[in-house]
């Protein structure tokens, strides 16, 4: 019987060209969907944030059912006067616990939220880019850490903005929005505001950068583009292609956009630059405010950059319209 034989097969690997093209391949394919996932990552996030503050502006609106269609405010002078519930919108009015000695979150909107995180992808008070404080950080009277939300300060009543006097007749100095002549809360109504649907409740701010301090990661809970604290050399955790975005200044997160919501409770994405008129850039670049953000302008001399950063410093274009004017009849804008 004859043995077949089978033919020998020649085998051989890849050559080095052909692994290098391979190679290259893959990491022309990389280059190209890395951008799309973290694209997609960053959509995710956006509409987290979006999320938030939708819910959030429920919370506000349900506290208006509740308090005569009143809005809490950024921030007051008022207190717990009378037992009454702290008008502040959020962490203005903490309570210490006098068993613990932990100060608590009380009145606002936080009845209606029940949750003050300190960051974290679950924090309603902060978009899922912003940085969550440490463990164990307390949450302080007005600048709570993780939070990255401001609430629009022309939403006060009887506050002259930060080019006008706040003044209270009858008392001595100058008092906070939201009090009346006797020192009593002055809620906001905004079913009077000149348009709800193009006024700013809710932004997104920059939080400061404070390593190994409590107050890491921190912003005030109340503010507007026009406010330049700490003498413009706060640095804080955002930046961009532009360099450090100011703290309290809107920030970009998204795509060079920043989520907004509004008084009657929608949400929407724009640039910064956008949020208020080329005529009020123009007024606050001439007449920047003091380094404490009060409502003296500035010294032409004293060297204090200007505050509406993203028109004049980045060149990015003003909007047609002020998002942070109420036109409300007792505010004066800017």
């Amino acid at each position: 019987m004859k043995s077949i034989i089978h033919p020998r097969v020649n085998r051989r690997g890849f050559t080095l060209i052909e692994l290098l093209v391979v190679i290259a391949i893959i990491a022309i394919l990389a280059a190209i969907l890395f951008p799309v996932f973290a694209q997609a990552r960053e959509k995710a996030r956006q509409a987290g944030c979006l999320s938030n503050q939708k819910q959030l502006g429920i919370a506000f609106l349900m506290y208006a059912s509740d308090y005569d269609g009143g809005f809490p405010a950024p921030i007051t002078n008022y207190g717990t006067k009378n037992g009454a519930i702290p008008p502040t919108w959020v962490t203005g009015n903490p309570k210490q616990d006098n068993t613990t000695g932990i100060w608590v979150d009380d009145g606002g909107i936080y009845p209606y939220v029940k949750e003050r995180g300190n960051g974290g992808a679950t924090n309603v008070f902060a978009c899922p880019d912003a940085v969550g404080a440490k463990a164990g950080t307390p949450l302080y009277y007005s600048s709570p850490p993780g939070q990255n939300y401001v609430m629009n300060q022309y939403l006060q009543s009887n506050w002259g903005g930060f080019y006008h006097d706040t003044v209270v007749l009858g008392r001595n100095g100058i008092l906070k929005a939201s009090d009346d002549i006797n020192g009593n809360y002055a809620p906001f109504n905004p079913d009077i505001a000149g348009s709800p649907a193009q006024t700013c409740l809710l932004f997104e701010a920059a939080q400061e950068k404070q390593p190994g301090t409590d107050y890491d990661a921190s912003v005030n809970r109340y503010g507007t583009p026009f406010y330049q604290g700490f003498g413009g050399t706060c640095t804080s955790y955002n930046s961009d292609s532009f360099g450090n975005v100011p703290c309290l200044q809107p920030t970009d997160y998204h795509s060079n956009t920043t989520d907004i919501l509004y008084l009657d409770g929608h949400v929407k994405s724009m640039q910064p630059s956008n949020t208020y008129s080329g005529v009020t850039g123009n007024y606050v670049e001439a007449n920047p405010p003091t380094t404490s953000g009060a409502a003296t302008p500035a010294c032409p001399t004293c060297g204090i950059n200007a505050v509406d950063y993203y028109t004049y410093k980045r060149g990015l274009g003003a909007g047609s319209y002020d998002i942070f004017n109420p036109n409300y009849p007792d505010i004066t804008f800017p």
